[in-house]
């Protein structure tokens, strides 16, 4: 099989390792260009255009899917497919039509439940105790297109987004290899997604991450496994006369309470939150 693999983040690389691993990488890699990122602003790239240029996979960073990429791409095929994971842009209708509207997406939650930006932190948010992933064809909306494979697995009470992530990942590409022939095939027909049953996820922020005290312990959690591992989860507390914001670093939760375990204060340096609550005394 001949296909082109678009993909940006974690999630995608993951998939690619899986691929790799079943011995079905693509020919090429399509992903974002290198972004600025840290104090120096040095330019930072794809996860996904690492793993190309380490297995030494065919990568392209264009700044958008332009009419010369897709002439760039019509000139190397013919191709099966395209697969998609996590690409971050919405792909234009000349690119369906290349392989002949067969771009499949792998998408970490059950559609038509978790459209759009965030379904992973959406599941741990919502408190589900089912998920799974789904291979899609995609159209010219987004998360909408007909569904050619599901599988769904339960989760744990100490799933965080990282193991959240690396399972999406890993099954989803077991279900893409169970999947593809029949599909190419025309054995697996896709069908159409429920619409009217669909929800839709939005991007964090943040501010999301800010815990109160008039949260239960298990709301607590659940933020903390969905954005601890960003750094983005905090709370805000009296230090000399003022409000300071303090990271929780590490947390668990035992006995149905959330206890938190290690801090940073804003300025300050990493410590136990025992010792946080002393210097307070």
């Amino acid at each position: 099989m001949k296909y082109a693999f678009f993909g940006t983040p974690h999630i995608a690389a993951l998939s690619l390792e899986s691929l790799k691993e079943k011995e079905l990488l693509p020919s090429l890699i399509v992903t974002a260009p290198a972004r600025p990122q840290g104090r120096g602003l040095h330019l930072v790239e794809t996860p996904v255009a690492v793993f190309g240029k380490e297995h030494d996979v065919s990568v392209i960073t264009p700044e958008k899917i332009s009419p010369e990429v897709i002439q760039s791409l019509i000139d190397q095929g013919p191709w099966d497919f395209f697969l998609v994971v996590a690409y971050g842009k919405i792909l234009p209708t000349s690119l369906l039509e290349i392989v002949d509207n067969k771009v499949l997406n792998l998408h970490p939650s059950l559609l038509p439940k978790y459209r759009g930006p965030s379904p992973l932190e959406s599941v741990l948010l919502s408190d589900d105790k089912e998920t799974g992933v789904t291979i899609m064809q995609l159209d010219k909306l987004v998360d909408h297109g007909p569904i050619v494979a599901q599988s769904s697995f339960e989760l744990s009470s100490d799933t965080t987004l990282t193991s959240l992530t690396e399972k999406s990942a890993a099954l989803g590409i077991e279900l893409f290899a169970n999947s593809i022939e029949k599909y190419l095939s025309k054995e697996l027909v896709p069908t159409e997604q429920d619409h009217d049953s669909s929800t839709h996820t939005r991007k964090y922020i943040k501010a999301d991450g800010l815990i109160t005290d008039d949260m239960s312990s298990w709301d607590k959690w659940k933020i903390f496994r969905a954005l601890g591992e960003r750094g983005w989860v905090h709370f805000m507390i009296e230090r000399h006369g003022e409000m300071v914001q303090v990271k929780i670093t590490k947390a668990s939760y035992e006995d149905e309470a959330f206890v938190i375990e290690e801090v940073i204060p804003e300025n300050g340096k990493r410590q136990s939150y025992t010792d946080l609550l002393h210097s307070l005394n």
